[in-house]
């Protein structure tokens, strides 16, 4: 399993998503990080319309998707099943 966390500079919500996605990234949840601006290809795939957005993966299919700021709490609860041991 494997999160794809969407992100813009210019996106305040992303900034404070950062200290929890870095510490799920800690805690062992397979998290990366891509900038729109940089990755606009990606984003399209994935149909980002609004910053932040995390998608859940399992192969190359979405399962969970995530839109705005989450707390680490409803983070975890639905990510737990997803956590890399």
């Amino acid at each position: 399993m494997k999160a794809l966390f969407f992100t813009a500079k210019y996106c305040s919500g992303c900034r404070e998503m950062y200290p929890i996605i870095e510490q799920l990234q800690k805690e062992g949840y397979d998290i990366t990080i891509i900038d729109i601006q940089k990755n606009k290809a990606i984003a399209e795939k994935y149909h980002i319309t609004e910053l932040p957005t995390t998608v859940v993966l399992q192969g190359q299919e979405e399962i969970v998707r995530l839109v705005g700021k989450v707390s680490i709490e409803k983070f975890r609860a639905v990510m737990q099943p997803y956590r890399i041991w």
